[in-house]
């Protein structure tokens, strides 16, 4: 990919990464926490299309700044398949062990690193000057646990 604004190619290869990490950091330690809950209520449905609109923003914005280093599977989730998909694949993804292992785990080890990789992304993001309301208003409405 093009780097972003100034940065090195080194760098702006980890912004798909902190997509999600960024993701990470405000939901995936809750859905691990409340599986059982997961898809039982809309409230749940709610913060996964939240989640997903904020992380299609993300990919939209990091794909208009040049950045192609978006892993192909990341890439069709989020940027081809209809959002009515994305939003059905993951709770039972986030509620199962791979959510547990990729997500929650994760984030309960290294809870600075993915803070520290959310600020990036968010930094990087503004510095493109792209709006993105849905990423910008995912800490402001926390997980149910």
């Amino acid at each position: 990919g093009v780097p972003l604004h100034g940065q090195s190619r080194a760098s702006n290869q980890g912004h798909s990464f902190s997509v999600g990490a960024y993701l990470c950091r405000y939901r995936t330690a809750s859905f691990s926490r409340s599986r059982r809950s997961i898809g039982a209520s809309s409230i749940w449905t709610q913060h996964v299309e939240l989640m997903v609109r904020a992380t299609r923003e993300a990919f939209r914005v990091l794909v208009a700044a040049g950045n192609a280093d978006i892993p192909a599977n990341l890439r069709m989730l989020y940027l081809h398949l209809p959002t009515a998909f994305t939003v059905r694949y993951w709770p039972p993804v986030l509620a199962g062990p791979r959510g547990e292992l990729w997500f929650g785990a994760h984030n309960r080890a290294t809870p600075e690193e993915m803070h520290a990789l959310a600020e990036e992304l968010h930094t990087a993001l503004r510095r493109i000057g792209l709006p993105t309301p849905n990423l910008d208003d995912l800490p402001s409405h926390p997980a149910p646990l």
